[in-house]
């Protein structure tokens, strides 16, 4: 389970999705990694970001792990995710131009 996680770690710190969300709940239930519910929220606020298949599972995974986490945990992973972000902008879907 250890090299499992460092694996997903791997993919998880490339902005991979499904990583961040396994991630999170390898954190969540303590395999592979200690058991953090910050650092599971984290990863699965992460995953829940982008637009993909398993979004609405990350999305629910990540409530169920925030009602176990601390207003200042909370603030802290709000804090580390903003800089996460900016280290690693995620490219933007294409839209379609504006009739403006």
């Amino acid at each position: 389970m250890e090299r499992a996680a460092a694996w997903y770690r791997k993919a998880a710190d490339q902005g991979d999705p499904r990583a961040q969300g396994t991630l999170g709940m390898l954190y969540s239930l303590g395999q592979g990694v200690p058991r953090s519910d910050p650092d599971a929220y984290f990863w699965l606020d992460l995953a829940a970001s982008v637009d993909s298949p398993n979004q609405a599972q990350y999305i629910a995974n990540r409530q169920n792990v925030g009602t176990r986490i601390t207003t200042d945990e909370l603030a802290d992973v709000e804090d580390r995710e903003a800089q996460w972000k900016a280290a690693h902008p995620r490219p933007q879907p294409d839209r379609p131009p504006s009739d403006k």
